[in-house]
């Protein structure tokens, strides 16, 4: 690579040695990216001290633009980037009538309350809980979800970049109320939680949205 200068975003997913080949190229290299998201699947994470010991100057953006003040769920990622204590992550806080948790508490069936975690395999797993805590509960069995978890009625889903609704596109979340058949095809009947009317979803585009990450979150309102 022939550069003046390199731009590496979400540069946690590097290792240590993929940052001393980059500097190896003898251009600006600029890292972009969330230390508390993603990390290397190989070899020795890049930490604060790695980037200063090779001459980087490390800037951290503390304004948030997309939640106001006061959001729980920045409260929460804010306790979970620190490591606040065990007992203050989990505080449960209500906001807009929603309950949003550090730790899994199963909602009822029907109700929008969601626990926010950083691992994708730990989503997978909760919602896969969360799916079967549904069915013990008695809810009725709608379809299954794009991952291949099974919906029932009640539960939480979030549209996936498939879902080409107005108001129930990629990442929003809402209430799976029932089943209809709409042009020849079976689809979910769902409540957005910013819309008052339903919407018809094929059942490929949703997901079970109990569990997300604070990647998927940011920028929604719940």
């Amino acid at each position: 690579i022939q550069a003046k200068r390199v731009v590496v975003d979400e540069y946690t997913m590097l290792n240590v040695a993929d940052l001393d080949a980059l500097l190896e190229l003898g251009c600006y290299i600029t890292l972009v990216g969330d230390d508390a998201q993603l990390s290397t699947f190989t070899g020795d994470k890049i930490t604060r001290e790695a980037l200063k010991s090779r001459g980087f100057v490390v800037k951290e953006l503390t304004k948030n633009y997309r939640a106001d003040d006061g959001d729980p769920i920045i409260d929460l990622n804010r306790a979970l980037r620190h490591r606040t204590s065990e007992a203050q992550k989990e505080t449960l806080k209500t906001w807009k009538g929603v309950r949003v948790c550090a730790n899994p508490e199963f909602p009822a069936a029907g109700v929008r309350s969601h626990y926010l975690a950083s691992k994708a395999d730990r989503i997978a797993r909760v919602n896969e809980a969360y799916s079967d805590h549904l069915r013990d509960s008695g809810a009725k069995e709608l379809c299954v979800d794009a991952g291949g978890v099974k919906i029932y009625e009640g539960s939480i889903v979030m549209a996936n970049i498939k879902s080409k609704q107005p108001v129930f596109r990629n990442q929003s979340v809402g209430i799976a109320i029932r089943m209809e058949m709409y042009r020849g095809r079976s689809r979910i009947v769902v409540q957005p939680s910013d819309a008052e009317d339903e919407v018809l979803v094929l059942p490929d585009h949703v997901s079970i949205g109990y569990a997300i990450t604070f990647h998927r979150c940011q920028g929604q309102t719940f």
